[in-house]
C-alpha cells in the first residue's frame, strides 16, 4: 500500500460556462497527514456571470466586487499546488479552468501531479448510480452541508481520499501528470466581437473627423483596448490589438496611423450577426463616442457626422438617427456650431450613450413606486440571478414582465451588462424604452444601483 501523506486538495467556482476564469478556490493542505493550511478565497474573476452559475454557488458580482483577482490569490497560494500531489474530483476540470486564468493573466504555468477522486470512486466502488461528489458522499456516509461551496466540496473530497487511502491500495499509477494546453486563448462570441469592431470603427472615424486628435481622444482608443485585451490572443483581436498598441506607442498619431486605424477597423468591421441597420447604429454610436469624447464639439467634427448621416439615410426611422439628424440639421443652419449648440449636442449624445445617466436618482427625488406597476428587467445583475431579483420586485408588489411595450412602468438596467446587448451600454429593451420615451410614454429606466438602494 502507498500512503500520500502530503498532498493539497482543491475545489473552484466558476462564473460561466466559459470555464476559464474562478469566483472562488478551496484549498486543503495536508503535510505528513495532519492539515497545516485550510482556506477559501472569493476570486473576482472581471467576467460575467451566468445566471445557471449563480444559482449553482450562490455568489454573484457582487459577492466578489471587492475580491482579490487571481493573479493576486495565486501569489498567495501558489506554494501548496507546486509542492506535493493535487487531490480533487473531477480535478482536470479544476486544473483545466486554473491554467485557463493563469494564461488570461500572463502567469507562468507550473507542473501539476494530481490524484482524482471520481476515477477512484469508480474504480473501487462498482454499485454507485454515478460519481458525481454528492453521490459518493452519500454512499460513504460522508457529510456534504454545502454542495457547489469550495469549501465544503474541498472536505468532502478531503474525507473521501481519506477513506480510500484508509482502506484501498493506492499505486503510482493512480498518479498522473497534467498537461495544459498552451495554445489556449479566451475567445470572444460572436456578437462581442462585432459590438466592439463595429465601435471601434466608429470611434475612429469620430475622432479623426477634424483632422486633429487630442489626448482625450487617443484615451478613448486606449479605453477601448483595456475592454478588450482580454481577447488579444484570438481573432480578430490578436492581428487589431498590437497594431494599436505600436501606433500608440508614441501617444502621437501621424495622418499615415489614421488612415492605417481606419483601415484595420474598416477591414474587420462586419455583419453576420446582427443585421446591416443593427450594424450602422453601432458604428454611428461609435462616431458620437469619438468625437464627443473630449467633451467638446466642433463645427467640422459636426459637419463630418452629417455627412456620413446623410450617407446612411437607411436608418431613417430607426431610434435614434432622426432626433440626431433633426438636431444636428438644425444646429448647422448657419455651417457653424456655437457654445450653446455644442453643450445642447454633447447632452444629446451623452442621452444615446449612456441612458442610465438620465435615471431617477439623476433626475429627480422620485421614488420607486412598485406596487401594481409593470416591471420589466434587462441584463446580467450584480446581486443574483434575474429570477431572484423578479422575486424580490413581486414581493414588493411589482408586476415583472418580460417585455418592453407602452405601458410598462419601469424597465431596470442589470450592473453585470449582457454578452447579448446589442450597443455596448445597452441593447434592444433600452432602446425601445427610450424610443417611446421620445414619443410621449413615461417609461423610468433604473439602474441595479438605484433598485437596491431604494430596497
Amino acid at each position: 500500500m502507498k500512503n500520500i501523506s502530503t498532498y493539497t486538495v482543491i475545489d473552484i467556482e466558476t462564473p460561466n460556462s466559459n470555464n476559464d476564469s474562478i469566483c472562488s478556490i478551496a484549498i486543503i493542505k495536508v503535510v505528513d497527514d495532519n492539515i497545516i493550511f485550510e482556506n477559501e478565497f472569493l476570486v473576482n474573476p472581471e467576467d460575467i456571470f451566468d445566471e445557471f452559475n449563480m444559482k449553482l454557488h450562490g455568489i454573484n458580482k457582487s459577492t466578489v466586487k471587492h475580491a482579490k483577482t487571481f493573479d493576486k490569490v495565486w501569489e498567495e497560494i501558489s506554494i501548496h499546488f507546486t509542492n506535493g500531489i493535487i487531490v480533487g474530483h473531477n480535478v482536470r476540470f479544476d486544473l483545466n479552468v486554473i491554467c485557463k486564468t493563469l494564461s488570461r493573466y500572463a502567469v507562468s504555468i507550473p507542473e501539476f501531479f494530481y490524484i482524482d477522486t471520481c476515477i477512484l470512486s469508480r474504480q473501487i466502488y462498482k454499485k454507485i448510480l454515478d460519481y458525481k461528489l454528492n453521490t459518493v458522499c452519500s454512499y460513504l456516509n460522508i457529510d456534504l452541508i454545502n454542495h457547489h461551496n469550495a469549501g465544503c466540496d474541498t472536505k468532502a473530497c478531503y474525507e473521501i481520499f481519506k477513506r480510500i487511502q484508509s482502506e484501498y491500495c493506492i499505486s503510482d499509477d493512480d498518479i498522473s501528470k497534467y498537461s495544459f494546453d498552451n495554445s489556449y486563448a479566451k475567445k470572444a462570441t460572436k456578437p462581442i466581437i462585432e459590438k466592439s469592431i463595429n465601435s471601434f470603427y466608429g470611434i475612429i472615424k469620430g475622432i479623426t473627423a477634424d483632422k486633429v486628435l487630442n489626448d482625450l481622444e487617443i484615451e478613448s482608443i486606449k479605453k477601448w483596448l483595456n475592454e478588450n485585451s482580454k481577447y488579444r490572443s484570438s481573432e480578430p483581436y490578436i492581428k487589431i490589438i498590437p497594431c494599436v498598441e505600436k501606433i500608440l506607442e508614441d501617444d502621437i498619431i501621424t495622418n499615415e496611423e489614421k488612415i492605417k486605424l481606419l483601415q484595420i477597423s474598416e477591414q474587420y468591421k462586419s455583419s453576420d450577426v446582427f443585421n446591416e441597420i443593427t450594424l450602422s447604429l453601432q458604428v454611428l454610436m461609435g462616431i458620437i463616442e469619438g468625437i464627443s469624447c473630449d467633451k467638446k464639439l466642433n463645427t467640422i467634427e459636426i459637419i463630418e457626422l452629417k455627412k456620413w448621416m446623410n450617407d446612411n439615410q437607411k436608418l431613417k426611422g430607426n431610434y435614434p438617427f432622426d432626433i440626431l439628424f433633426e438636431n444636428i440639421d438644425k444646429a448647422l443652419e448657419d455651417n457653424f456650431i456655437a457654445e450653446n449648440e455644442s453643450e445642447t449636442l454633447l447632452n444629446l449624445f451623452d442621452k444615446f450613450l449612456n441612458p442610465l445617466n438620465n435615471s431617477i436618482n439623476n433626475t429627480t427625488s422620485e421614488k420607486i413606486i412598485f406596487s401594481n406597476k409593470s416591471i420589466c428587467l434587462t441584463g446580467n445583475f450584480e446581486h443574483g440571478a434575474k429570477s431572484e431579483i423578479s422575486n424580490k420586485i413581486e414581493n414588493l408588489g411589482g408586476k415583472v414582465v418580460s417585455g418592453v411595450t407602452a405601458t410598462l412602468n419601469y424597465l431596470i438596467v442589470g450592473g453585470e451588462g449582457s454578452k447579448d446587448w446589442s450597443f455596448g451600454n445597452y441593447g434592444t429593451k433600452v432602446k425601445k424604452a427610450m424610443e417611446l420615451n421620445s414619443n410621449g410614454k413615461d417609461i423610468k429606466i433604473i439602474s441595479e444601483v438605484e433598485l437596491f438602494e431604494y430596497i
